[in-house]
């Protein structure tokens, strides 16, 4: 037996048939990649699962740095509902913020960056997990078009992508490749906000 058979029987370890042609020691290379993608598809598309990655930043229009500005996005996605109270959420942040976001938001998974797109790009490293084989839907909450390319991935691979964003921070690259989108009319407003306490 060959090295290249031994390779192919411990890829299809997992599979079991009394059918020959299911024989991983004779089956071309290309059937075994395209029954394990097989198998991922039907993992993905069972799991029932959605995931919420959040540009915290892009939303309020800069940095976090009041307890308020965290509390006004949580209560936008919720109204919209973008977040429900079993969806995974990941937040973006520089470290100014994090302790606003933290505490408004509260038992969620934190990314940090500092820096030009510095939460950007920690939110980047999130989306290229290995995400297709966990969720059905990813959720993400920006209108920054440094997503572009990661949400057109996500959704070749056959995964359902919703853009919230606020209506004059959405990019046309990214509202293009979006499965669906949701637009906030209205910015954060301190003034206004402020105003209404």
């Amino acid at each position: 037996m060959t090295f290249d058979n031994l390779i192919h029987m411990f890829r299809g370890a997992t599979l079991s048939s009394t059918d020959p042609s299911h024989d991983v020691a004779t089956r071309p290379p290309r059937h075994t990649h395209r029954t394990h993608a097989a198998t991922i598809n039907r993992r993905r598309y069972t799991t029932g699962r959605r995931l919420v990655v959040v540009d915290i930043e892009n939303l309020i229009g800069g940095a976090v740095l009041h307890h308020t500005e965290a509390l006004w996005a949580r209560r936008r996605l919720t109204q919209v509902r973008a977040v429900t109270e079993t969806d995974q959420v990941v937040i973006g942040t520089s470290h100014i913020g994090l302790i606003h976001v933290g505490t408004a938001w509260t038992h969620q998974r934190y990314v940090v960056g500092s820096g030009p797109d510095g939460a950007d790009l920690a939110l980047l490293e999130v989306l290229a997990e290995d995400l297709p084989t966990k969720y059905d839907e990813v959720v993400l909450a920006s209108g920054d078009g440094i997503f572009t390319d990661a949400v057109a991935a996500l959704c070749a691979a056959g995964v359902r992508v919703h853009v919230v964003a606020v209506r004059n921070r959405l990019s046309r690259r990214l509202r293009l490749v979006a499965s669906q989108i949701t637009l906030l009319d209205q910015p954060y407003d301190a003034a206004a906000i402020s105003a209404s306490a």
